[in-house]
């Protein structure tokens, strides 16, 4: 889980109405705003909106991408994020374990049963 802080400025000359956030995730990703969306933006203006992102329990380690998206009727707007998945390394040093008692295990076979 990850949160992050979008700045949504208004650069225009116009106020913004019903601006609306949106986000494109990979499948099973989800993505909740604490704003989905903004009532007014007047011309220079900004607000600071914050994303959860949700990655599913399951997720292969790797960079994903998600795109977030800010539209009116007047203007839109696309910001994409690169998101880093990481498993526990936990299992990386179980698996040094296994091999280490199977290496173990054939140097005692070798050891005991050796040529005759």
């Amino acid at each position: 889980n990850k949160t992050v802080k979008l700045l949504i400025e208004n650069t225009g000359s116009v106020a913004l109405t019903d601006v609306k956030l949106a986000a494109t995730t990979p499948p099973d990703w989800e993505v909740d705003f604490d704003q989905q969306t903004i009532n007014s933006l007047e011309a220079g203006e900004n607000t600071v909106i914050d994303a959860k992102i949700e990655a599913p329990s399951d997720a292969i380690a790797g960079d994903y991408v998600v795109n977030f998206s800010a539209e009116t009727a007047e203007a839109s707007s696309e910001e994409t994020f690169r998101m880093s998945v990481k498993t526990s390394t936990l299992w990386g040093f179980i698996s040094v374990g296994i091999i280490i008692v199977v290496i173990a295990g054939i140097y005692f076979v070798f050891k005991k049963y050796g040529r005759r």
